[in-house]
């Protein structure tokens, strides 16, 4: 499992993001205290504070350092 945390602080970086990860077959989500949400998920993305960084997971191993690359204006930390 890849987590990155992520800096989505705005309405078009939520729309870029989103368009990304749909490209791929795989889950994302998005870690909050307890729950997991959809990260391809508006509504669940909007349900958060986002001026704050969140944590996004995912597992698709033989496309991960694409995943990364793509996904590199929007991280705030080191994959894990």
């Amino acid at each position: 499992m890849c987590e990155v945390q992520l800096m989505l602080n705005s309405i078009k970086k939520v729309n870029d993001f989103i368009n990304i990860i749909k490209e791929y077959d795989g889950g994302f989500y998005i870690i909050s205290g307890s729950y997991l949400l959809d990260a391809a998920s508006v509504m669940d993305l909007f349900s958060l504070n986002l001026n704050e960084p969140i944590l996004l997971a995912f597992q698709i191993p033989e496309k991960r350092d694409e995943i990364l690359q793509r996904l590199e204006p929007f991280l705030c930390s080191s994959p894990q």
